[in-house]
């Protein structure tokens, strides 16, 4: 989330809002209620010139949202937010807790990785590679990296994504 200094200094819990908002609601877009995005809304209103989401791995979630957003009036940059797969029991325990989803198929495979760090960390990247992709051609203004300080990946996908080839 970008805030100007301005609405900042009024407005110190923005950031937070929206990022709980997210936490809450993102994961599951079936269960998206108006509530959630006029709350959204008014943060906009209140000074945010952006927003950046909860980490997900199902880039449908997020175009839903970026409608119900539009239809709603709300025409500021929302960023994804992308988490790097790069250990399967810390993502699940995290994920649990913030009440962000894995998608099934994602957790299954990587359930059967077991302990096989090379493998799941193969199968993360090209996971994350494609939903970055999806993301990057269906228009998302941008993406954001959830690092947990494992920048190692992070490289990996900008290779990948040849990000540092684009305009």
């Amino acid at each position: 989330l970008i805030i100007n200094e301005e609405s900042y200094i009024k407005n110190k819990s923005i950031v937070k809002d929206i990022i709980q908002t997210w936490y809450k609601t993102m994961p599951k877009f079936k269960h998206l209620n108006i509530e959630t995005i006029d709350y959204l809304k008014k943060k906009f209103d209140a000074g945010a010139n952006s927003a950046i989401t909860q980490y997900f791995y199902n880039a449908d979630a997020y175009f839903y949202f970026i409608e119900r957003c539009q239809a709603a009036g709300i025409n500021k940059s929302i960023v994804p937010g992308i988490m790097p797969i790069t250990n399967f029991s810390n993502l699940a325990r995290f994920s649990d807790t913030c009440g962000a989803e894995i998608p099934r198929w994602i957790r299954k495979r990587l359930q059967s990785y077991a302990d096989d760090s090379a493998s799941i960390l193969s199968f993360g990247i090209d996971v994350v590679t494609e939903l970055c992709e999806k993301l990057l051609a269906g228009g998302a203004p941008g993406l954001h990296f959830y690092t947990m300080n494992k920048a190692e990946q992070v490289l990996a996908l900008w290779e990948n994504l040849r990000l540092d080839q684009a305009d």
